[in-house]
């Protein structure tokens, strides 16, 4: 036998060994042994993030511009943070030592909490920093304590019950669930959510994750299309342009991976269809209030290009760090007062993701949530070859979405968006997957994955082989 032959043979089992190890144990198998304690735990943390709870306060207290934070909600935030910790001691009696993405998401949350030293309403940076640094342990909690598919799944099935109960108290209480008089959006649909926009933001999220689980479910899959329909009925309800674009360009961009992904006629095909995109994406892109005429759109987005020039003013103000988390929209900052005053309405944050991150922590701040990003990409794209392929693909659809909604919602400055903590989790999860299959993970580690151990190598890594 050559030494190349031996290399590939020694490479095939550092790999199949890889993939063994990391066997997810039949007591973390939901499917044989139901809910647990942490996903009962995740689920109420999913719930936190995407501001589900809201509708109790509204219905324990009502609702009015400017309404500071009450028992209640100090109670739910209170009980986010226990069930952050519960789900980080759980992931560390199963993961030994703490990886590079780890420490860099806690970094930086430190770094946004610090800024409570430049800010201008200190105290609404501490407490909005110290939510973020609790809610960096939650999600590596989560990452640590359940697998992809898990937790796909049980976003999923949350979007789902978030949904039907929205549905279900329009015919009860439709005053709570439809947006408030005297608003733009008067009579619309908004849930059990503070706007009709998180609704659109959840059922976009929703759809992911039953993309996720029509690619992964097997004869399962008509619980992920029963979801997906609820998911598209509910965005037309709630009219948000921005969250229906998404879901649209989700559903193309992961149908559009389904034929590369099967090669031969399906892979040309696949490829003539990005070709034919790219075009129409460019037209788009130079030429936007082309797009939101055919959505019906305001060309001004409902006043927020008018809001963006304050904004970008005021971000000259304070360029390098910022003016502190948060701290902008607070009451006692005058320049708040003046842009409201302005353009008519009661302002709550910037409507665009990098204006945000630029006001709130300044070029410094945006550079490390960008590079973040930008690493979470590099993780999923390589995730791709490997057995965990599926959440890389999730993945890379959420970080492309994740540019659709900064261009009219702050992202990833504020962890009370479902999708920020879809971002981190999934960052988290692809960097354990590339690390396993990389041999960079010591065996015992007590990592899971959500592929079966096998004598043979998965697919992605025969081919790999076969061309080493």
């Amino acid at each position: 036998m050559t030494s190349h032959a031996m290399t590939r043979g020694a490479a095939r089992q550092r790999a199949e060994h890889a993939v063994a190890e990391t066997e997810m144990p039949p007591e973390a198998a939901p499917a044989r042994t139901g809910l647990r304690w942490y996903h009962l735990a995740t689920i109420y943390f999913l719930c936190q993030s995407m501001g589900a709870f809201t509708i109790l306060d509204r219905l324990a207290y009502g609702e009015w511009a400017g309404k500071p934070g009450d028992k209640l909600t100090q109670l739910l935030n209170l009980m986010q943070i226990i069930a952050g910790f519960a789900l980080f001691w759980r992931s560390r009696q199963r993961v030994r030592g703490i990886s590079t993405g780890e420490v860099i998401v806690i970094l930086l949350s430190l770094f946004l909490l610090s800024s409570c030293l430049w800010s201008i309403d200190p105290a609404t940076t501490i407490r909005r920093g110290v939510l973020y640094v609790c809610f960096v342990v939650g999600v590596i909690g989560i990452a640590g304590s359940l697998d992809d598919d898990t937790y796909m799944r049980l976003l999923r099935n949350t979007c789902f019950v978030a949904g039907l109960i929205s549905v279900a108290l329009l015919a009860v209480v439709p005053h709570d669930v439809l947006m408030p008089a005297g608003t733009l959006e008067e009579g619309e649909l908004r849930g059990i959510f503070p706007h009709k926009n998180l609704l659109g933001e959840v059922m976009a999220v929703g759809v992911l994750s039953a993309l996720h689980g029509l690619r992964t479910e097997g004869q399962r899959r008509w619980r992920s299309m029963l979801a997906l329909m609820m998911f598209a009925g509910l965005l037309l309800a709630a009219r948000s342009g921005t969250a229906i674009t998404a879901s649209l360009a989700l559903v193309a961009a992961d149908a559009l991976a389904s034929l590369l992904r099967r090669g031969g006629a399906a892979r040309m095909m696949g490829f003539g269809l990005i070709l034919i995109s790219v075009p129409i994406v460019l037209v788009m892109v130079l030429f936007p209030d082309l797009l939101l005429g055919l959505l019906g759109k305001d060309p001004t987005l409902t006043g927020r290009t008018i809001l963006w020039q304050y904004v970008v003013f005021y971000i000259g103000e304070k360029p390098l760090l910022g003016w502190g988390l948060t701290a902008f929209w607070s009451p006692i900052n005058p320049a708040y007062t003046e842009i409201a005053n302005a353009v008519g309405w009661t302002v709550p944050e910037a409507h665009n993701g990098l204006l945000e991150m630029l006001l709130e922590v300044g070029v410094v701040g945006s550079l490390l949530l960008i590079s973040v990003w930008l690493r979470n990409i590099v993780l999923a794209a390589r995730c791709l070859g490997t057995p965990a392929s599926n959440i890389g693909l999730s993945a890379l659809l959420c970080y492309g979405v994740l540019v659709l909604f900064g261009i009219s919602e702050q992202v990833l400055v504020d962890p009370d968006h479902i999708f920020v903590n879809l971002f981190f989790v999934t960052g988290l999860m692809c960097e354990r997957a590339v690390a396993t299959v990389s041999g960079a993970l010591p065996a015992g580690t007590g990592m899971q994955a959500s592929w079966p151990a096998s004598p043979t190598l998965p697919p992605a890594l025969s081919r790999r082989s076969t061309r080493a």
